[in-house]
């Protein structure tokens, strides 16, 4: 559909056959009506037939098309344009109140071209990565779960490249990325507690969100416990925490690492 023709498309066939009445609106800071033709040009003004008021009622209905190179459809059209029950469009469509959208082709393949771009992209990452880093990223999404196979987690994340690629990507993209997962595997084996909607080290607070733990696990400071809890994990989480954090190099964590005593405490849950 070309650009200067606009149609209204129902957002639920109940609203096919059923029409609805749209009026002018009153401007609420001067009480007036609202200054329609302000959108027009000179030009169209002058070609304008149209006259509205405050009583204006324009019938909307499926399909209904307004063509914007004609000044009387185009200010009919800013009329219903601005009404609660329209919108913008139907990416921006909410349901709950919203019985028609105004249909954008050039815009909603734009859409279409960008999320599928997206998804491709997502299914790539995944595509690529090892068991052990799908069960991290569904960790990150807060959808492991002991007992899960390979195959449903995998399944899992292709169901986010599909209708949520940007998560999957987000994922990828994350600097802190092994800090999170690292968070997650403490919190799976109760090193980290959370009470209260707080991050707790025992009795000692953490953080009150993940982006606050992720500070506290690389402030050099807490290195020492943080070594202790790695390797207490190690072999008791797969892949090996460790590994992931290369506890015998100088770059593992923020700071070379002091020797942790070993411990015989096994941690309290396997994952």
């Amino acid at each position: 559909m070309k650009g200067d023709i606009k149609r209204l498309i129902a957002t639920d066939k109940k609203y096919h056959e059923a029409p609805v009445y749209i009026c002018a609106k009153e401007d609420p800071r001067t009480k007036t009506l609202v200054d329609y033709e302000s959108r027009l040009s000179e030009a169209e003004i002058e070609n304008l037939h149209v006259k509205l008021d405050t009583d204006t009622q324009l019938r909307v209905s499926h399909l209904m098309t307004f063509d914007l190179s004609n000044p009387n459809d185009k200010i009919h059209f800013e009329v219903i344009r601005d009404d609660k029950l329209i919108a913008e469009s139907k990416d921006k469509i909410n349901p709950s109140v919203h019985r028609y959208y105004i249909e954008d082709k050039e815009y909603e393949a734009s859409v279409a071209i960008s999320k599928t771009r997206l998804k491709a992209k997502a299914f790539k990452v995944i595509a690529l990565l090892s068991l052990e880093d799908m069960i991290n990223y569904s960790r990150i999404l807060g959808k492991y779960a002991k007992g899960l196979s390979g195959t449903q987690v995998e399944a899992l994340l292709y169901e986010y490249c599909e209708n949520e690629p940007q998560k999957i990507l987000d994922i990828a993209e994350d600097r802190d990325l092994k800090y999170k997962i690292l968070l997650h595997k403490l919190l799976d084996n109760q090193f980290i507690l959370v009470r209260n909607g707080k991050y707790m080290n025992g009795s000692e607070p953490i953080g009150i969100n993940e982006n606050y733990c992720v500070m506290w696990l690389k402030d050099p400071k807490n290195s020492v416990i943080i070594t202790q809890w790695v390797s207490m994990m190690d072999g008791v989480e797969n892949p090996s925490v460790a590994a992931d954090f290369d506890l015998d190099k100088k770059e593992s964590i923020e700071e070379k690492k002091t020797t942790a005593k070993k411990t015989t405490k096994k941690a309290t849950a396997k994952s």
